[in-house]
């Protein structure tokens, strides 16, 4: 434990002496208020009211699902329970009210995720990524999101937020990934940015926890492919690791701690009903 803590720290410590500590620094808070726009979605596509109490309490647990995410991940499912179980006992809602948000979110990124893939560099590379749209994992949403998007459909005002809100997060995600390049003074072309958002945003349909690898390999070699050296490659990644991993990680963390460890945490998960909810 010792040393994977050790390990952690200097990692952390290279990525912050080596990067513009102010570029670094509006990168995390872009990832910041990417976090929070993704709240705003969440209870939108909840149909939930906005209050100071919501916001805090979707921002939280998505923080607690990243967490769980980057721990024990299987195609993200585990993430995605483990929010809406955390969610269902901090809001006092049901889960199966949040997990109808939840995957009107993940519909609502689709078109955003064509869009992108239509505007970004390389054919083979963007035949590779719709390969990725139709793993096992993504054909397991296909249903329940087919569902929650015709229910929310029910209020065109409400399904064209969501729609705006995916929109905006994915912009924020490639303003971030732009700023983490210009931390180790590496210029990008908004179109290779655009890729890579769409690489960030894959990997987290992978088996691995965190995506490790999946992520690492797709940067690397979609820059490499671009012409961008492999030194500044891997700063890259390990800059984007560092913002949207490990700090936002170490949040969730905390936060398990802080409200009452790992018990609660299972509780909550245990918690998620997808017939009915009664994940009070």
């Amino acid at each position: 434990m010792i040393g994977l803590v050790e390990s952690i720290s200097g990692y952390a410590s290279l990525v912050v002496e080596r990067s513009n500590a102010s570029f670094l620094a509006l990168a995390i808070l872009v990832y910041l208020l990417s976090l929070l726009v993704s709240a705003f979605r969440w209870l939108t596509a909840s149909r939930l009211s906005y209050s100071t109490f919501n916001v805090v309490g979707a921002s939280e647990s998505l923080l607690v699902g990243i967490f769980v995410n980057n721990l024990l991940t299987f195609y993200n499912v585990t993430g995605e329970l483990a929010r809406i179980g955390w969610a269902s006992l901090r809001l006092r809602v049901e889960s199966a009210r949040l997990l109808v948000g939840a995957l009107a979110e993940r519909a609502s990124e689709l078109p955003v995720a064509l869009l992108y893939l239509s505007l970004s560099t390389g054919s083979l590379f963007k035949l590779s990524l719709l390969s990725l749209a139709v793993t096992p994992s993504l054909k397991s949403y296909a249903s329940g999101m087919f569902k929650a998007v015709r229910d929310l459909a029910s209020s065109p005002s409400r399904l064209a937020l969501v729609l705006l809100l995916s929109l905006t997060i994915w912009v924020l995600d490639t303003t971030r990934i732009l700023l983490v390049a210009s931390a180790f003074n590496v210029s990008l072309a908004l179109t290779a940015a655009l890729g890579l958002t769409v690489i960030h945003v894959a990997s987290r349909f992978s088996p691995t926890p965190a995506g490790v690898g999946v992520l690492e390999g797709g940067f690397i070699g979609y820059l490499r492919l671009l012409g961008v050296p492999l030194g500044d490659a891997t700063l890259i990644v390990l800059g984007e690791r560092f913002v949207s991993t490990l700090i936002p990680t170490v949040a969730g963390a905390l936060l398990v701690l802080h409200r009452g460890g790992i018990s609660v945490l299972r509780a909550s998960i245990r918690g998620v009903s997808v017939e009915g909810g009664n994940g009070n």
